[in-house]
């Protein structure tokens, strides 16, 4: 009994809510019977332990918090992301179809100057006759 006393007196004589919580359930003088203060322990170890669960509570809303707030950082990146990708998509679509058009241009230009080249050789040759033939008749 006096070991319970004496610890009991180096618990500070602060009011905690296990005390309160004991004087609610009995009105029993908590340092009057060892019982009780064995009781008054058990009840400030839960209190102990509540506020610490409460503070990991508090801890763990506060992180989900952060982390929803950086979830939504990055969903509204990735939907940018998406919407340049489009983009990116579209000028693709564009420049693949000025490709095609100036591809089609260069080779209509080539057979005309396959063409051109064509002609410029027969009329060479043409030339290149009428200048031999009279030479032909000397």
């Amino acid at each position: 009994m006096k070991k319970i006393l004496l610890l009991l007196s180096l618990i500070s004589y602060k009011t905690y809510s296990a005390d309160q919580e004991l004087k609610r359930l009995g009105e029993i003088e908590l340092d009057s019977h060892p019982r009780h203060a064995l009781l008054r322990q058990r009840l400030y170890q839960q209190e102990k332990s509540n506020i610490s669960l409460r503070e990991r509570l508090t801890a763990t809303e506060n992180k989900n918090r952060e982390l929803s707030q950086q979830n939504l950082v990055l969903k509204n990146i990735v939907a940018r992301l998406n919407e340049r990708m489009g983009n990116i998509e579209e000028m693709n679509r564009i420049i693949s179809e000025d490709l095609a058009l100036h591809h089609r241009r260069l080779s209509a230009i080539l057979q005309l100057l396959k063409m051109h080249q064509e002609f410029l050789e027969r009329h060479d040759k043409d030339e290149l006759e009428t200048i031999s033939e009279p030479e032909l008749s000397d």
